[in-house]
């Protein structure tokens, strides 16, 4: 018996009809699809709120550098070389655009109203501002 091709395996059909679909790996339920498309969703209206403020609160030049380090996926040293400065100047940038944008987020009352992850111990502890 000859194969349609080296990829190819025949099975009977009544051997098939043994496997259910839930086995199979890229099987997900009713209730990880529904939680996969909210977090979509979510995540589509933080990104949107996030360009929102960038363009409102930050500079040309913080708003490139920030999207050339998140969005480009960019090292600093990439950076720096595109924006012609030194990659620990690039870093000062960018974190002070992060500062910016967090302080954003601090005075929006629509985000207060909206639940997101609380920070657990281990989240704090890994912080830079943790001084205890």
């Amino acid at each position: 018996m000859r194969r349609e091709n080296r990829n190819s395996v025949r099975l009977m059909p009544d051997k098939l009809e043994d496997y259910q679909q839930s086995d199979a790996m890229w099987y997900e339920t009713p209730e990880e699809r529904k939680a996969g498309l909210e977090w979509g969703r979510r995540k589509q209206v933080l990104l949107r709120w996030v360009r929102r403020q960038m363009r409102r609160r930050l500079r040309l030049r913080e708003r490139r550098f920030l999207e050339m380090r998140y969005f480009d996926a960019l090292t600093f040293k990439e950076i720096g070389q595109e924006g012609q400065i030194d990659p620990s100047h690039a870093w000062k940038i960018v974190k002070r655009s992060i500062a910016k944008l967090q302080k954003a987020a601090w005075e929006d009352k629509a985000w207060k109203k909206q639940p997101f992850k609380r920070k657990t111990k281990s989240n704090i502890m890994h912080s830079r501002r943790y001084r205890g």
